[in-house]
């Protein structure tokens, strides 16, 4: 059967994931390094063969306990789960949101969104790239009542995604979300020792937004250069209507605004929002943190921002501002 071992591999992720959504049992993925598309719809259905990869509705929606990590290199015997070398850059592995189907320069489209939660469940990614969708089919609803324009990378309607030691970067909304969207009550959204960069939203939340009681975690993570293309709020992280938004542990640093503001947060009130043990821009938020400590208003000095190395160079006055009571091992993992 293919799939069952690395001298047998699959090569389609998204009919894998349907397989593990028919099966209905717990099951790990693993992906070798590379750049997939999608090729089924937000209910696990194959798409016809003239669809294949070209329709604009398809995205990766991960099964009820099924977790996909991302990063192996069987040709330098990176195969074990456990091996960090998988977070290397030589073993990127990207979830693409942009297909070119044919010769010509035009001929590529990019999704709607790239991952997506529609059902009450709760899915793992760990160790992939989430890249390049595009949320700009108006202001409607698909068939699954998942708004068009919301959340480039990630939209989450129900249940929960996990995303650990991933990057987010060059995704569009134009209208909420560039790069996380979390809506609805029960709805939530944890991103871990992760990266969201370079994602734009034509509305608020250019990094992540929260709605209608979706939560979302932020822990040990950088979110850093983001711009949300309006003249008011356009904080990257945003709520409205009893969102929720928890960070811990993280950067906030450099983004922005129209007319190069800064903003970090936005939207909702301060309870609204849980923000602990970060560096941020100072005077970066519009709303009144109420629920805040440890803010600490300093360069973080990442080691090479302009070409994407965000790791903390050694005289960074960041290093070792976390708490380690802040995350919790037992629910998401070692780091």
């Amino acid at each position: 059967t293919a799939g069952n071992s690395w001298g047998n591999p699959h090569n389609d992720l998204g009919l894998v994931l349907a397989e593990a959504k028919r099966r209905g049992v717990e099951a790990k993925v693993y992906v070798e390094k590379g750049i997939y598309s999608p090729t089924t719809y937000k209910d696990h259905k194959v798409a016809t063969t003239i669809q294949r990869n070209t329709d604009k509705n398809l995205s990766f929606t991960i099964p009820n306990n099924v977790k996909v990590f991302g990063g192996f290199n069987i040709d330098n015997n990176v195969i074990s789960e456990g091996d960090r070398k998988r977070y290397e850059k030589g073993n990127t592995t990207i979830l693409d949101g942009s297909y070119k189907y044919g010769p010509n320069p035009t001929d590529y489209i990019n999704y709607y969104h790239v991952v997506t939660m529609i059902a009450k469940e709760t899915g793992y990614i760990d160790g992939f790239t989430i890249a390049n969708g595009a949320a700009n089919g108006g202001d409607s609803a698909d068939s699954f009542s998942m708004n068009k324009s919301f959340g480039g990378g990630v939209h989450v309607q129900n249940g929960t995604i996990i995303l650990k030691n991933c990057i987010v970067r060059s995704n569009f909304s134009e209208n909420r979300g560039g790069a996380l969207y979390v809506e609805k009550n029960g709805a939530n959204l944890f991103v871990i020792n992760s990266i969201i960069y370079k994602n734009i939203s034509d509305g608020d939340g250019s990094a992540v937004y929260a709605n209608d009681k979706g939560k979302a975690f932020i822990i040990n993570s950088t979110i850093t250069d983001n711009t949300s293309r309006v003249n008011s709020n356009g904080g990257t992280l945003h709520v409205k209507a009893s969102g929720n938004i928890t960070t811990l542990n993280s950067i906030l640093w450099n983004n922005y605004r129209n007319s190069n503001v800064l903003a970090n947060i936005s939207g909702g009130s301060g309870s609204d929002f849980t923000v602990n043990n970060n560096v941020i821009n100072a005077n970066s938020s519009t709303t009144s943190l109420t629920n805040s400590s440890g803010l600490y208003n300093f360069d973080p000095k990442f080691v090479d921002a302009v070409n994407a190395d965000f790791r903390l160079a050694k005289v960074s006055e960041a290093i070792d501002k976390g708490i380690n009571s802040n995350y919790n091992n037992i629910k998401y993992g070692s780091l």
